[in-house]
């Protein structure tokens, strides 16, 4: 849904800036920022830690006993979770630029695509 909202914003922000509909620098500005925040969240929330989406991902493809495991020391990762994003979020934003360049540049591709 995050990914959708990115592309649903830059879509609308492309299409406003093209065709002069909002003049307010501050709310392009503020539209702008919520497609990063989007992209960002999107890529956060696949990280494998259990209590996000992307620990369910890896849960498809981890043998039985060891999805079990994971899934009775869920706790582990929300604690893991809170001690990446309090005491090392240089080390998660070392994770996330990447990922994120990588998808912008893909969402960005599809964006020149348009006629607009």
């Amino acid at each position: 849904s995050n990914l959708i909202s990115a592309i649903i914003l830059i879509i609308f922000l492309k299409a406003a800036v093209t065709y002069k509909l909002i003049n307010n620098y501050y709310l392009l500005s503020m539209i702008e920022e919520a497609y990063h925040l989007n992209i960002f969240f999107a890529i956060f929330n696949m990280l494998p830690i259990p209590p996000l989406d992307g620990s369910k991902v890896l849960f498809l493809f981890l043998p039985h006993s060891y999805a079990d495991f994971v899934m009775r020391n869920e706790m582990i990762g929300q604690l893991l979770l809170i001690i990446c994003l309090v005491f090392a979020p240089y080390l998660l934003s070392y994770i996330l630029t990447p990922a994120y360049l990588a998808v912008n540049g893909f969402i960005q591709f599809l964006l020149n695509i348009l006629p607009f």
